[in-house]
C-alpha cells in the first residue's frame, strides 16, 4: 500500500520511526518533504496520514482518503469484484470478502463507505441505511470498473 505522510519540521524523529515502521510492514512510503508540489504523489496514495506538531497522529484528522481521485482503492476494488453483476446484503458481502460477520464497522468504513461516497456502489433503499434488509448493487461506474477488474 502507498502512504502519503504529510509533515511538519517539528516531527522529524517520529516521521522517520513510523515511515521505518510502515516500510518493515512492506509498505510504500512517500514523505511531504520530498516533494516541492506533492498533489501528484497523493493522487497515487492509499492513505494520507497526517502528523501533528506533537508528533502524534491524530486519529479523526490522520487518514483521510481523497475521494475524488481517479484512482480505486484496493478494498473499494475488492468490493466491486464480490459485488459483481449481483444484488447483495451485507452479510453475503462481508462473507465474501473474507471479514469476520462481527467486523460490522470495519467493513463499513473501510469498504462500504468510500464505496459509496465514490459513487460504485448504491443502496437497495438509501433513505434507510440500517434497514436489516439493505442490499447492495454496482452502479454504471462501478460495472465500468467491474469490467475493467475481469477484462471483459
Amino acid at each position: 500500500m502507498k502512504i502519503f505522510i504529510r509533515e511538519d519540521k517539528g516531527n522529524k524523529k517520529y516521521v522517520s520511526e513510523i515511515k521505518e515502521a510502515l516500510q518493515k510492514a512492506g509498505h510504500q512510503v512517500l514523505l511531504s518533504s520530498d516533494y516541492i508540489d506533492a498533489r501528484d504523489a497523493l493522487q497515487s496514495c492509499h492513505v494520507c496520514l497526517d502528523l501533528t506538531a506533537a508528533g502524534k497522529a491524530n486519529d479523526k484528522e490522520s487518514l483521510s482518503r481523497p475521494f475524488d481521485r481517479a484512482f480505486v482503492d484496493l478494498r473499494v476494488r475488492k468490493m466491486i469484484q464480490v459485488i459483481g453483476k449481483a444484488t447483495l446484503p451485507r452479510r453475503q458481502i462481508v462473507a465474501d470478502l473474507g471479514l469476520k460477520q462481527r467486523s460490522r464497522r470495519i467493513f463499513i468504513y473501510n469498504y462500504l463507505k468510500p464505496s459509496v461516497v465514490q459513487g460504485y456502489v448504491t443502496m437497495s433503499n438509501p433513505d434507510i441505511p440500517s434497514k436489516p434488509d439493505q442490499t447492495y448493487k454496482l452502479t454504471g461506474k462501478g460495472l465500468r470498473i467491474y469490467k475493467e477488474l475481469m477484462g471483459e
